[in-house]
C-alpha cells in the first residue's frame, strides 16, 4: 500500500503494515466530552464513504470485530488508550493532532487531536484518507509552523500598483 496524498501534507506519515476495510459497518468510539458537532462530522464523512451501520461504543474491546473509530483528545484515558495500542504518541504542540491506524483485528482508527482544534484538523484529514477504498496502517503528526494557521501572501504595495514579491523575507518597496 502507497502512503496517501493529503492536502495540506502533514508533518510527518509512517506507514505500518496491513490495511483496514472500513466495508459496511464500523463502531465509533467517542471519548468523554467530545464536541457533538465533531461526531456529528465523522458520521457524515463515514455515510459519505458508504458506511452503512455505524454503531456506538464508550471503550475499545480487546480485539475489534468491525473497525473502530476512536476519536477525542489525547487527555482523556479512551484516545491514550487507542493509540498505544497503534503504538503512536500524541502530536503535543497546540493544535497538533495525531491520526493512528492499526490493522489489529478488525482495525482501529485514532482520530487525537492535543486540544479541540487539533482533533477538528484531525478530522479534516479523516475525511482525505476515507475517500480510500481501504486505510493503511500508519501514523499521521501534523501541528501548524506558525502561532496562527493560514496562508501567507508574497504581495507588497507601491502607491499606485499591486506587485508580487519576489520573497516574502527579503522584498522591500522600490
Amino acid at each position: 500500500m502507497t502512503l496517501p496524498a493529503l492536502f495540506p501534507t502533514p508533518t510527518s506519515i509512517d506507514l505500518g503494515t496491513g490495511s483496514i476495510t472500513l466495508g459496511r459497518a464500523v463502531v465509533l468510539v467517542a471519548a468523554p466530552g467530545t464536541d457533538p458537532e465533531t461526531v456529528a462530522l465523522v458520521r457524515e464523512i463515514l455515510v459519505t464513504a458508504g458506511i452503512e451501520t455505524i454503531a456506538t461504543a464508550k471503550r475499545l474491546p480487546a480485539t475489534p470485530d468491525r473497525p473502530h473509530i476512536v476519536l477525542g483528545t489525547g487527555d482523556t484515558a479512551l484516545v491514550r488508550d487507542a493509540l498505544g495500542r497503534s503504538r503512536a504518541t500524541l502530536d503535543t504542540h497546540a493544535e497538533g493532532y495525531t491520526i493512528a491506524s492499526v490493522a489489529a483485528g478488525a482495525g482501529i482508527v485514532t482520530l487525537a487531536g492535543n486540544d479541540a482544534d487539533g482533533l477538528f484538523h484531525a478530522v479534516q484529514t479523516f475525511r482525505q484518507l476515507a475517500r480510500r477504498a481501504s486505510l493503511p496502517a500508519l501514523v499521521i503528526q501534523d501541528h501548524p509552523a506558525m502561532p496562527i494557521r493560514g496562508t501567507i501572501e508574497g504581495f507588497t504595495v507601491r502607491p499606485g500598483r499591486w506587485r508580487i514579491a519576489p520573497s516574502i523575507s527579503t522584498s522591500s518597496p522600490r
